[in-house]
């Protein structure tokens, strides 16, 4: 029997020698390029870099951002209730990313009309030719307003022409690096170096509050469009515009509450569904899926302004 388990343990190290060989010539010159002593240690050396490397490299491709898991989510959700759809937006997008979407119904001059190709009351884009006094007006080919804006999100989300995850922007890295500060001054304390609670936690507050201002600073800049998660309030009803608003997380690490970061979402009523006005009410607050245009920024109050085009 102990022949048995001597013999097997003899094949599995030979395998496992065979497997160790094969991977040095699989990577032999990555292997080589770090070899700078040719002694056996030297090489071993190289080698144990080789690897952990590799292991670094795996880590980098398992792991995900915030932004990356945001994307992820918000993309693979299929079933929608929609609570504002922005039709003129998405008539504005659409032709930009499919042109069969519309079809020529008539050419006008200034004299007369020379042609009626299509409906009498033409809807959508309206364009110039080369020739000034003649203009071509186009309409929709689909009423259906949901397909359409389908297409414009199925757009952004494949081409990459939108940003993710910049409402819990850093929130994760902060609370990481406080953990891993932590986690460092508990290690000192075998060695007599104490760094008290108060002294972390001021350190901590600086830490926070200088990341909180830097992540101000890189909204304040930022334009184009975005989607997010977010749980809004609807503050007020103005001239018909209903105004929802986002307090960020990371006015938690602000140690001046005056600098507190907003984001308004400003969506006229027009836009709303029957499910929107039903859900929507002053005071009220929702968790939505929002994805807009980023239309201003207020310096003075610390406002991001966007323009949604949906929301569901």
């Amino acid at each position: 029997m102990f022949e048995y388990i001597r013999l097997g343990a003899i094949i599995i190290a030979c395998i496992a020698v065979v497997l160790f060989i094969y991977w040095i010539v699989k990577n032999v010159q990555t292997v080589k390029s770090s070899i700078t002593d040719t002694s056996w240690k030297g090489v071993l050396e190289a080698v144990i870099q080789v690897l952990e490397k590799k292991l670094q490299e795996k880590d980098i491709i398992d792991s995900q951002s915030p932004e990356q898991i945001k994307k992820e989510k918000i993309t693979k959700r299929k079933l929608k209730t929609f609570y504002y759809l922005d039709e003129a937006q998405i008539l504005y997008l659409l032709p930009q990313i499919k042109k069969e979407t519309f079809k020529l119904t008539k050419i006008e001059t200034n004299q007369s009309r020379i042609s009626n190709l299509g409906a009498n009351l033409p809807v959508g884009k309206v364009g110039s030719n080369h020739n000034d006094s003649t203009k071509e007006i186009y309409e929709r080919k689909n009423d259906d307003i949901v397909s359409m804006y389908q297409e414009i999100e199925h757009h952004f989300f494949t081409e990459n022409e939108i940003r993710f995850g910049i409402e819990e922007i850093h929130k994760e890295s902060i609370n990481y690096s406080i953990s891993l500060f932590k986690e460092k001054c508990a290690e000192l304390k075998p060695f007599n170096y104490i760094i008290s609670e108060e002294q972390q936690d001021s350190h901590i507050k600086e830490y926070g509050n200088k990341m909180a201002e830097e992540v101000i600073q890189y909204l304040s800049k930022i334009t184009g469009f975005v989607a997010m998660e977010l749980d809004v309030k609807l503050h007020e009803i103005k001239d018909d515009i209903y105004i929802l608003t986002y307090r960020h997380p990371i006015n938690d690490y602000l140690l001046d509450t005056n600098k507190e970061l907003f984001f308004k979402l400003l969506c006229p009523k027009p836009s709303l569904t029957k499910n929107g006005i039903t859900v929507l009410q002053t005071g009220r607050r929702f968790n939505i899926t929002m994805l807009g245009k980023i239309t201003g920024w207020d310096e003075d109050n610390k406002v991001l302004e966007i323009t949604p085009i949906s929301i569901y």
